[in-house]
C-alpha cells in the first residue's frame, strides 16, 4: 500500500485537524502518491474521479470530513488522526483507488494536501452508495 503523509503536512503548526475544513477527494488507479506537492493544484497526475455522480466541493464530490479527532498515542509514539468514514450517494461508473485528505481553503491553488489513503483493493462503483472506510487505524498517523 502506498499511503503516506505529504511533506507540507509534517509539523505544520498552521494546520488544525479539528478546526480547519478537511476534505477528501477520490482518485483512480492511475494516481501515484508523491509526498512533495504543497497544494492540490501542484499534484501532477491527480486522476480524480470524473463521473457526473461525483461533482463539486463538499457536495457529491469532495466531501468534508466529520467527527474528526486527534489523539496523542504515547504507547506507540505517534499522533492518530481520525474521522467518520465518508459516504457518497449513488456513485457510479468509476474505480476508486484511494483518497487524498486535504485542508480546503478557497480552491485547489491554496488547498493543502495532508495525506493519501490507498484502499487495500480498487473498488468499482455501480450507482450505489460508496463508503471510504478509514478502518481501525484511522485516517492517518504521524510519528
Amino acid at each position: 500500500m502506498a499511503s503516506g503523509v505529504f511533506n507540507i503536512a509534517k509539523g505544520n503548526e498552521s494546520l488544525s485537524w479539528t478546526g480547519d475544513t478537511i476534505r477528501i477527494l477520490l482518485v483512480k488507479p492511475a494516481y501515484t502518491f508523491d509526498p512533495d506537492p504543497d497544494t492540490i493544484s501542484g499534484i501532477t497526475g491527480l486522476n480524480e474521479l470524473t463521473d457526473a455522480s461525483y461533482t463539486g466541493q463538499g457536495a457529491s464530490g469532495r466531501l468534508t470530513l466529520a467527527g474528526k479527532t486527534r489523539t496523542v498515542n504515547d504507547t506507540d509514539n505517534r499522533v492518530e488522526y481520525d474521522a467518520t468514514s465518508p459516504t457518497w450517494t449513488a456513485l457510479n461508473n468509476e474505480t476508486v483507488h484511494g483518497g487524498i485528505i486535504f485542508k480546503f481553503v478557497t480552491d485547489d491553488t491554496d488547498s493543502v494536501p495532508l495525506a493519501y489513503c490507498e484502499l487495500t483493493a480498487d473498488q468499482v462503483t455501480n450507482g450505489g452508495d460508496f463508503t471510504f472506510d478509514f478502518g481501525a487505524t484511522g485516517v492517518f498517523t504521524a510519528s
